[in-house]
């Protein structure tokens, strides 16, 4: 891709759906950068809370820290990679930083991105998982895990390999070239509540390799109920179909037969969802924990994983 100034224009786009509780503090974070030249986009899937009014009052108010705001709104609940995709693509900058409505940018976050991005289209920054208690931020644990470094050094190819079998988050800290992004056709709007998984595919598959910086960049949220995480269930059964139904179309017709690492874990994975959700009606019950407890210490005493950890 074509190599850009680095005194360039960065869209900062915050991706809100009924995200009236936190967004403030988001948005906050977004006129706090260090670095300046910057434009901010609000996108709304169509929230039934006052998400909309909230952005739209704040806006109003912090115009002026921005070469420009917009905020995108729809008419109808779309899914969150058609919500991206509208914000993405109203970006007028050379460089998007995107951000759930319910994350927080680190005051260094775009200078530091920015400065580290001359040789790449596609950067990673840390995100350090964050959940408030007792009114105070408690911090847990970074993505992606110093585990994972070794993953960015890859070739593309090895890269796309490796999440076809074992993907792991880090979307909170990604940082992508605007032109690459339209290039290879944006969010695969298919799946409603999985947006990043079959990017990076795309992307790694394209020959375009994820690089890793090495430096926080992004407090993500948890703690809360999101299209992942839910307080009083144990799965979010919507998106846990959704990534099914991808895995099902996309994945498995990729993965040899005699790859019995990827289907053992996924046996196991599919059985333990099934067993909580309709056994247990999905309830934090003590036998719930008891069966996903069992599942991972049945798939790390296993012989194949133990192979893995011993020989790789």
């Amino acid at each position: 891709m074509e190599r850009i100034q680095h005194n360039s224009l960065v869209s900062i786009v915050v991706i809100t759906y009924n995200s009236s509780k936190y967004v403030l503090e988001t948005l906050e974070s977004t006129k706090k950068q260090t670095y300046k030249n910057i434009e901010l986009i609000i996108t709304d899937d169509c929230s039934t809370d006052d998400t909309v009014q909230i952005c739209r009052d704040w806006l109003d108010k912090n115009n002026e820290n921005f070469v420009h705001t917009r905020l995108v709104t729809s008419p109808v609940n779309t899914g969150i990679p058609a919500n991206a995709n509208r914000g993405y693509k109203a970006a007028q900058g050379d460089w998007i930083k995107g951000i759930a409505g319910d994350d927080i940018l680190l005051p260094n976050c775009v200078e530091s991105l920015l400065r580290a991005s001359k040789e790449c289209d596609i950067l990673i920054g840390i995100s350090q998982s964050f959940k408030i208690v007792g009114g105070k931020r408690v911090l847990g644990e970074q993505y992606p895990s110093e585990d994972n470094y070794a993953f960015f050094d890859d070739s593309a190819m090895k890269q796309h390999k490796r999440l076809l079998v074992n993907s792991f988050n880090f979307a909170p800290g990604t940082f992508l070239n605007k032109n690459l992004f339209l290039k290879l056709g944006g969010y695969d709007e298919q799946f409603r509540y999985l947006e990043d998984l079959p990017f990076w595919l795309k992307c790694t598959s394209s020959g375009y390799k994820l690089s890793l910086l090495k430096e926080p960049i992004v407090l993500y949220r948890t703690g809360h109920d999101s299209m992942v995480f839910q307080t009083q269930r144990v799965y979010n059964i919507a998106f846990y179909e959704c990534l099914f139904s991808f895995r099902n179309k996309n994945i498995y017709r990729q993965i040899p037969w005699y790859n019995i690492m990827f289907w053992e874990k996924e046996m196991v994975e599919r059985f333990v969802y099934y067993f909580v959700v309709h056994i247990c009606k999905n309830r934090n019950t003590s036998l719930a924990k008891s069966v996903i407890k069992a599942s991972n210490y049945l798939y790390i005493q296993s012989y194949y994983h133990w192979l893995k950890k011993h020989l790789s």
